[in-house]
């Protein structure tokens, strides 16, 4: 997972580097990936209403994962955006976690909750669900999660 990280870190603005690294390393049987919604775009009628999502989230897991004694942190790699629609006042709130092994850390579903968000492991093997996840870690590249919205705010987790 370190390797990854800092690859992304290094080459998130290289979307077909970044996309063949992944899906090259990327391991079923030892890792899962995880797609999360945010349960309330309705509520959301600004791009700074995502913003204040991604980062109210973000800040709370980040806790959670630094006060764990299990170094979940260190297993673990979430990427979220919010989305603005390019022809009409929409917004949306979506991301996507790494994690080791096949159900995600007690940290990570307690701070995305039923409530406000849907957790979903995605089959990998699928292409479609492929090119879902291909377009929400590379956004700004070749492919798009949502073709008709553009990324408002990131954040890598």
């Amino acid at each position: 997972m370190q390797r990854w990280k800092r690859f992304y870190q290094w080459n998130h603005r290289k979307p077909d580097d970044l996309l063949a690294f992944f899906w090259k390393r990327f391991e079923p049987k030892s890792w899962s990936l995880f797609c999360a919604s945010y349960r309330n775009q309705d509520a959301l009628f600004a791009p700074f209403q995502g913003e204040n999502v991604i980062h109210g989230v973000s800040c709370r897991l980040e806790a959670a994962m630094q006060a764990s004694s299990h170094g979940s942190a260190s297993n673990v790699f979430g990427l979220l955006h919010a989305f603005a629609d390019k022809y009409a006042a929409k917004q949306k709130v979506l991301g996507i976690f790494i994690v080791r092994g096949h159900s995600p850390p007690a940290q990570l579903e307690h701070v995305l909750d039923e409530e406000d968000w849907a957790l979903a492991k995605a089959e990998t093997q699928d292409p479609l669900v492929r090119d879902f996840v291909s377009g929400l870690l590379t956004p700004r590249g070749n492919k798009s999660a949502l073709e008709d919205f553009q990324v408002t705010c990131s954040r890598v987790i």
